[in-house]
């Protein structure tokens, strides 16, 4: 049976592989993807692997036309920062980064695509400029869902 953050993240990860698709198009070059996260690779492993799985199923072997280049931030806001910019130093095609990574990525100066999975609203935290239409080079999939908070509440009340 698949736990509840194993399937967020597969369906994260299945977002997040359809924008990575439409920055790199069909050519036959080998792509860089910077992937960032701020957990733990082992506890960061089943997303990882899911997003890894889903590049193979587009047709993106990982060390023929793609490579992945990940870094985990253990928890660690500075490690996450130091990460981002080494990341973006190193020019990948696109970075990948999950929930508050994307803020280190920002910070450090991005200007290739940041694909994202956040849980806030990322027009508030001023990742994008409109859910519609996100502008800049920042997109990715916002898991707010304003319109349940009222009905999460009574559960946990109860």
């Amino acid at each position: 049976m698949m736990d509840r953050r194993t399937f967020v993240g597969s369906v994260a990860g299945g977002f997040l592989l359809a924008a990575v698709q439409s920055v790199f198009g069909q050519s036959a070059a080998a792509y860089r993807i910077g992937y960032i996260s701020p957990e733990s690779e082992s506890s960061g492993r089943p997303t990882f692997d899911a997003f890894r799985g889903g590049l193979r199923d587009l047709g993106y072997i990982e060390g023929q036309n793609v490579i992945i280049d990940a870094r985990w931030g253990d928890g660690s806001d500075e490690r996450l920062d130091q990460y981002a910019a080494e990341l973006i130093q190193s020019g990948p095609n696109v970075i990948v980064a999950q929930t508050r990574a994307v803020f280190s990525a920002r910070q450090a100066g991005a200007t290739m695509p940041v694909v994202f999975g956040f849980s806030g609203d990322p027009v508030l935290a001023k990742l994008v400029v409109s859910l519609a239409r996100p502008g800049g080079n920042f997109t990715g999939l916002s898991m707010l869902s304003l319109d349940l908070t009222a009905k999460r509440m009574e559960l946990l009340k109860e």
